[in-house]
């Protein structure tokens, strides 16, 4: 088998899980909504009857229906960004904003970083730019960012990945509070994806940390 039909069979893999993703976050959406319909029928009935029921047990049903409406809003958020995660490979490139993106991978990292007892966190500077790229390919690179500055983060470290522009590019910058020495190099593995994206990174090292610089521009449409 050439090396064109193996990216050809990448290619269509990638659009199979994309779409295998994207049907089951709308799924999962809807029975977001039966469950929301059903503790909005509690919530009524507690209303109704309050008078009539046990003082614990009216305190006890008003905080469940609560709970569980806190939980439905935090699901239905990471369904959303699950579902744009997965529409990501309808087409190989598209205009987007890398803020979006960001957010979206911090929301599906926040697990990793809290076994690791670290903190994540994200923001987008004010003049944050638009770009034409490959947002899926982007996405694996980030990816791959933040586990690079996972290794060498302990317990208690901080991760910040903030999104900016510079000189019309898009300009993502991994700030990492990991109290480590010894020197960072790009890994090989990321050679392939900066080449594609026709974007660079820059690594910078200081006493009790690292930032990561990552330059992505907009390609031709």
């Amino acid at each position: 088998m050439d090396s064109d039909s193996i990216h050809a069979l990448r290619t269509a893999q990638l659009d199979s899980y994309g779409r295998l993703l994207a049907g089951f976050s709308h799924e999962m959406k809807n029975h977001l909504g039966v469950i929301r319909e059903s503790s909005g029928l509690l919530q009524d009935l507690v209303g109704l009857h309050q008078g009539q029921m046990d003082e614990q047990i009216r305190a006890r049903m008003e905080k469940a229906t609560s709970l569980i409406e806190e939980r439905v809003v935090i699901t239905a958020a990471m369904l959303h960004h699950l579902s744009g995660f997965a529409h990501r490979s309808d087409a190989a490139c598209s205009s987007f904003q890398p803020g979006q993106l960001v957010e979206e991978l911090c929301m599906f990292l926040g697990r990793f970083a809290r076994l690791n007892k670290c903190e994540l966190s994200w923001r987008s500077a004010p003049e944050s730019v638009a770009i034409y790229n490959d947002p899926s390919l982007l996405h694996h690179l980030l990816y791959r960012l933040f586990l690079l500055c996972q290794e060498r983060m302990a317990p208690g470290g901080q991760l910040c990945i903030e999104t900016g522009a510079s000189k019309g590019q898009a300009l993502i910058r991994f700030i990492c509070k990991d109290g480590q020495e010894g020197r960072l190099s790009q890994p090989e593995q990321l050679r392939l994806p900066l080449e594609m994206l026709q974007g660079s990174l820059s690594i910078f090292q200081e006493d009790g940390g690292l930032e990561l610089q990552l330059h992505i521009p907009s390609r031709a449409a």
